[in-house]
């Protein structure tokens, strides 16, 4: 039930299924991004979302409408990372519960969109789906997942900002002993 209620793609995929969802962070995606090259290197996480993501289609089957619905999800959950990132760019739409109804909304959409191919499965009705809904939701997830791939638009850096010392490398830099502080 909590799934329905959430706004972030990454709660309600969680939310979802999650001993799958942890499997697959931990013997899929984990191994090919860790944590740490995550931060340092949004690409890979990006690759290792859609080799996540490619598995998940392949062990449901072989039918199109796993791999158009995970495509999809695919772009919802980096989008909504993009989207995130650059928060402060959106100020204009004030915190509170109109942001909150308008994210879920979104969300909302956007995924059931996704849920479609899950259910038609099959070639022919996906691709008139994706005709009867005038390429909308497609065309927009792939215009917004390009637009902040190439221009990088309010992201911030995942690498730490703190540097040592000019002069000193890290381990020339003392960290207090806490016996010797109280000493002191």
């Amino acid at each position: 039930m909590l799934q329905e209620i959430r706004p972030n793609i990454k709660e309600k995929l969680e939310d979802w299924n999650h001993s799958v969802q942890e499997w697959l962070r931990r013997y899929i995606f984990l191994r090919v991004c860790s944590e740490e090259e995550g931060r340092l290197n949004p690409k890979k996480s990006v690759l290792a979302s859609n080799v996540a993501f490619a598995v998940s289609a392949f062990w449901h089957g072989f039918y199109p409408g796993y791999y158009f619905g995970f495509f999809q999800v695919f772009l919802l959950q980096s989008n909504s990372k993009f989207i995130y990132k650059a928060g402060d760019k959106f100020k204009f739409i004030p915190k509170g519960p109109i942001r909150y109804i308008l994210v879920w909304f979104l969300t909302s959409t956007f995924l059931n969109d996704a849920g479609v191919f899950f259910c038609f499965l099959t070639l022919t009705p996906i691709l008139h789906w994706i005709r009867v809904t005038y390429y909308l939701p497609t065309l927009i997830s792939l215009v917004v997942f390009t637009f902040f791939s190439v221009t990088g638009w309010g992201q911030r850096s995942g690498r730490p900002s703190k540097k040592p010392e000019t002069g000193k490398t890290p381990e020339a830099v003392k960290v207090p002993d806490a016996k010797t502080e109280k000493t002191e």
